[in-house]
C-alpha cells in the first residue's frame, strides 16, 4: 500500500506579494528582488520610475551613493485612489563616515497634478508641494533656528515648507556605520505609517529588531503647526507615493529595500501570513520504498533544514556580496572622477603654461628684433656719418689745392671710398 506523507517545514521561499489578497496595494508596493527589467537596465516595476542618482539593484534600490552632492528618486506612477492606508517601509541608511554624514531621504505622499515628481532641495525633493513629507534626516544642522529630528512631519497646501517651525516627530537612531565589523547587508531600518481618518501616526524599528517606537501621531486637519489638510484631500487630487534622497558636503548610502501599502490595520496580518507562506516547504514521501519511516520522516527533517540553512547563508551571501560591489563600484567610479578632473586640471594648467611660454618667447623675440634694430640703425648712421665726414674732408682737401683738372679724380675717389 503507498502512503504520502507531507511535512511543512520553515524554509526559504520567495513571493513578491500573496496573491490575490485584497488587503494588499499592489501597484503600490514592491519588494526586493527586483528581476524585472526595462529599457536595458533593472527596474523596480512598471508602476514606478526613478530618476536622479537612483540605481536599481537586485535586494536594494540606491537612492543615492556615499558620495557628495547626489540626488535620487523613486516615483509611484499610479494615483492614490483611497483615504486610508497602512505602510511598511524597509529602509537603510549607512556609509563609510563615523561622524560625519548626511543628508537623509524623504517619504512623500504630495500632489502632482502632471503625474511626474519634482526635485529640489527639501532631501531631493521640492519645498514646495501640496500633501505630507516625513523625513528621516540624519545631518545634525547647528545653523541657528534650524530645529532637527530624526524623524519629522512636514506638511503644506502649496506653499515653502518653513523648516524653522516646530515639527512633529522623535530621535531614532537608525543609521549604520559600514565601518563596524558586524555590519552586513541584511541590516536596515523599518517604519510603519498609519493614515486613518485623517490622523497620521508613524513608528520606527531602528534595528529592525521587532522593537517598535511610537514616533508621533497627528490629525492633519486639526494642527497648529501645519497648514491643515482636510478629510478627502487624497482622493481624485493625484496625490503619489514618492521617495527622495540627497548627499551635500557629506554623504551616505540611502537604500529603500521593500515598500507594502495595505489597507489600515492589515499590515500586521498581511506580513504575518506571507511570513508563514513563504516558510511554508512541502516535501511528498513515499513510504511504501522506506522500511524505517520514523527514520525517513527524520532524514527528510533534517535534509529541509540543511537545505533551509545552505540557502539562508547563499541569500546573505548574496546581499553581502551585491553591496559590497556596489560599494567598490562607487569607489572606483569616484577615484576615476577625481582622476579625469586632476587630468583635465593638469590639462589646463598645460594650456596656461604653454601660453606663457609663448608670450615670453614672443616677448624675448620681439626685444631682440627691436635691439638687432637698433644695432642695425646705429650702425648705418654711423657709417653714413663717417662717410660724410670723409667725403666732407676730401672735398675741403681739393678745394684748399685747387685745379680743374683735378675734379673727375676726386669724384672718383668719392665713389671709391
Amino acid at each position: 500500500m503507498r502512503v504520502g506523507w507531507l511535512i511543512c517545514l520553515s524554509c526559504i521561499a520567495f513571493f513578491p506579494f500573496i496573491e490575490g489578497n485584497d488587503d494588499v496595494y499592489t501597484s503600490h508596493s514592491f519588494q526586493s528582488p527586483f528581476d524585472s527589467f526595462g529599457d536595458n537596465k533593472r527596474i523596480v516595476s512598471k508602476k514606478w520610475r526613478s530618476g536622479g542618482e537612483t540605481s536599481i539593484k537586485e535586494h536594494f534600490i540606491r537612492l543615492t551613493p556615499d558620495r557628495q552632492s547626489k540626488q535620487g528618486w523613486l516615483f509611484n506612477d499610479d494615483p492614490i485612489e483611497f483615504e486610508d492606508f497602512e505602510i511598511l517601509l524597509k529602509f537603510r541608511i549607512s556609509g563609510q563616515g563615523k561622524s560625519l554624514y548626511g543628508d537623509g531621504m524623504g517619504f512623500w505622499v504630495t500632489q502632482k497634478p502632471d503625474d511626474r515628481f519634482v526635485g529640489g532641495p527639501l532631501l531631493g525633493s521640492t519645498d514646495e508641494f501640496y500633501g505630507f513629507g516625513i523625513l528621516f534626516d540624519t545631518f545634525r544642522n547647528v545653523e541657528a533656528g534650524h530645529i532637527h529630528k530624526d524623524i519629522s512631519l512636514v506638511q503644506s497646501d502649496g506653499a515653502t515648507v518653513d523648516l524653522s517651525r516646530k515639527r512633529e516627530g522623535c530621535s531614532a537612531q537608525y543609521r549604520y556605520w559600514e565601518g563596524m565589523d558586524s555590519f552586513n547587508a541584511d541590516m536596515h531600518s523599518a517604519a510603519k505609517i498609519l493614515l486613518k481618518d485623517n490622523t497620521l501616526t508613524v513608528e520606527v524599528d531602528k534595528r529592525a529588531s521587532g522593537q517598535w517606537i511610537k514616533c508621533f501621531s497627528v490629525n492633519l486637519s486639526e494642527t497648529a503647526n501645519y497648514p491643515m489638510l482636510n478629510p478627502g484631500w487624497i482622493r481624485d487630487n493625484h496625490v503619489h507615493f514618492g521617495m527622495s534622497a540627497s548627499t551635500g558636503a557629506l554623504a551616505d548610502n540611502h537604500d529603500i529595500i521593500e515598500f507594502l501599502v495595505t489597507k489600515p490595520d492589515m499590515l500586521e496580518t498581511t506580513v504575518r501570513n506571507r511570513e508563514e507562506e513563504e516558510s511554508r516547504l512541502s516535501v511528498s514521501v513515499d513510504l511504501e520504498a522506506a522500511g524505517d519511516q520514523e527514520q525517513l520522516v527524520r532524514s527528510v527533517v533534517q535534509l529541509a533544514h540543511d537545505t533551509k540553512e545552505l540557502q539562508n547563508q547563499l541569500k546573505k551571501l548574496k546581499k553581502d556580496l551585491e553591496h559590497k560591489l556596489e560599494s567598490l563600484g562607487g569607489s572606483l567610479r569616484a577615484t576615476i572622477s577625481k582622476l579625469k578632473a586632476e587630468e583635465d586640471k593638469s590639462e589646463a594648467r598645460i594650456d596656461v603654461l604653454e601660453a606663457k611660454s609663448k608670450a615670453i618667447v614672443e616677448d624675448s623675440m620681439r626685444d631682440r628684433l627691436a635691439d638687432v634694430e637698433r644695432k642695425l640703425t646705429g650702425g648705418v648712421e654711423m657709417r653714413l656719418e663717417n662717410l660724410e665726414k670723409r667725403v666732407n674732408a676730401k672735398v675741403e682737401s681739393v678745394e684748399f689745392q685747387g685745379g680743374g683738372w683735378k675734379w673727375p679724380f676726386v669724384f672718383f675717389a668719392i665713389l671709391v671710398a
